[in-house]
């Protein structure tokens, strides 16, 4: 979506947004935005804090090796 039918089209635009679209927003054909739900804001930031710490990547490296056990806890 170019930025001036951005403009024209917004509500559209927050519409499809909150049905789990991804908009991305052109300027002269190039990519310099995107529109993107809170929600998926939220889990972006969340991720990205979880691999920013070096034992939960070691916790999820050893999960994907095959090294984790997990047990009941009753």
């Amino acid at each position: 979506v170019s930025v001036s039918e951005g403009r024209r089209r917004f509500p559209a635009i927050i519409r499809a947004v909150e049905q789990g679209q991804v908009v991305t927003i052109t300027r002269r054909s190039r990519p310099v935005a995107c529109v993107i739900s809170r929600g998926r804001m939220e889990a972006i930031l969340e991720t990205l804090e979880i691999l920013r710490n070096p034992d939960a990547r070691k916790a999820i490296e050893d999960h994907k090796a095959g090294k984790t056990d997990f047990r009941s806890i009753r």
